[in-house]
């Protein structure tokens, strides 16, 4: 789905006949591409399936930045008629 907006969100996916799927909190941040897969199994509609998991995505432990800067990165960034050369 093209144009969300940065954020958390939660999806559900049902079918009439197939059990639900939630896949809760799901953070999508500016320029975010993701691929969710999901399968239904065959069930009656009132059934919930949640599905939960994955590591933090956020360290609240330490507000340090960082990134590695290597040649392919700083020759790909935007230089507004400038040249790059190492």
């Amino acid at each position: 789905m093209p144009s969300l907006q940065p954020g958390t969100y939660h999806i559900r996916v049902s079918k009439l006949g197939f059990k639900t799927v939630v896949h809760p909190d799901i953070v999508l941040n500016v320029q975010d591409a993701r691929a969710l897969a999901f399968t239904l199994p065959v069930g009656p509609v009132s059934e919930t399936v949640t599905v939960e998991g994955g590591a933090p995505l956020i360290n609240t432990e330490s507000a340090a930045v960082s990134t590695v800067v290597d040649r392919q990165f700083a020759e790909n960034l935007p230089m507004n008629g400038r040249s790059f050369k190492l």
